[in-house]
């Protein structure tokens, strides 16, 4: 892509290791007509049970590939990246941090709780044992509980049925009633793609709770950018995926 894209107006990209943080370019998508590209690594995901090196490695080459398409605003839209991506990997990317914003950011920033809250970090394994959201809770006073997911991004990565993901889901909403939970937050953004079958399953064993995506807290910090542009959205994968290509057809 040249340095002419259209016309030199700010490029915003958002990437993820695979179909998640299309969750996150809708809820961004509300505020802003900025052009969109989108990346996802979807040849590689989901990054939540690899090691760190790995996935700071893989960071590195999202991001690469986003500065390659002439992007100059980055929403990092995977939580087991987003754990990862110090100051330190920005600088080495040669990426301002003015210019960067990832959900453990935003969710520090934005997220307000009761001082009677007790919340439900529900993550892969990486994000669970950074222990990112944890440390942002406990410096708010919120009280909280963890639920490791090994195979639900995968799960839907990988497109399983509707009978295989609910079965899924249940294990961590049983849980959240069990603890009197009154927030659960999707501490992978791959959740809120199938947010529908949370809320069938919350309403299936009755838990009264809330269900939080921290995107809607991205969406704070994108609109402090002010972006201007045509509303276009260029979708790039490093594996065409049938879920990858279900939710290009679906956002667009």
């Amino acid at each position: 892509m040249s340095s002419d894209h259209q016309n030199l107006l700010p490029l915003l990209g958002i990437f993820d290791s695979g179909v998640g943080g299309f969750s996150v370019a809708k809820e961004v998508r509300k505020v802003t007509n900025a052009n969109i590209v989108y990346y996802g690594d979807c040849s590689r995901a989901p990054y939540g049970n690899r090691e760190e090196s790995e996935i700071v490695s893989f960071i590195k080459d999202d991001i690469r590939f986003l500065q390659d398409m002439d992007v100059t605003h980055f929403v990092n839209a995977c939580n087991s990246m987003s754990v990862f991506t110090t100051n330190q990997v920005l600088k080495e990317s040669n990426l301002k941090p003015d210019n960067y914003i990832d959900m453990i950011r935003a969710f520090d920033i934005h997220a307000l709780f009761t001082r009677d809250a007790i919340v439900l970090i529900i993550a892969t394994a990486a994000t669970i044992h950074s222990e990112a959201y944890q440390k942002v809770l406990t410096k708010k006073g919120v009280a909280f509980y963890t639920f490791i997911y090994e195979d639900l991004a995968y799960a839907i990565e990988n497109n399983a049925s509707r009978k295989e993901l609910l079965t899924i889901v249940e294990k961590s909403i049983i849980f959240a009633q069990s603890i009197k939970a009154t927030h659960i937050v999707y501490g992978c953004t791959h959740y809120p793609l199938i947010g529908m079958l949370f809320e069938e399953i919350k309403n299936k064993i009755l838990w009264h709770g809330e269900f939080i995506d921290p995107a809607m807290y991205v969406l704070e910090e994108v609109k402090k950018w002010n972006l201007k542009g045509q509303s276009s959205f260029v979708p790039y994968s490093s594996k065409d995926t049938p879920a990858f290509i279900s939710n290009v057809i679906k956002f667009l």
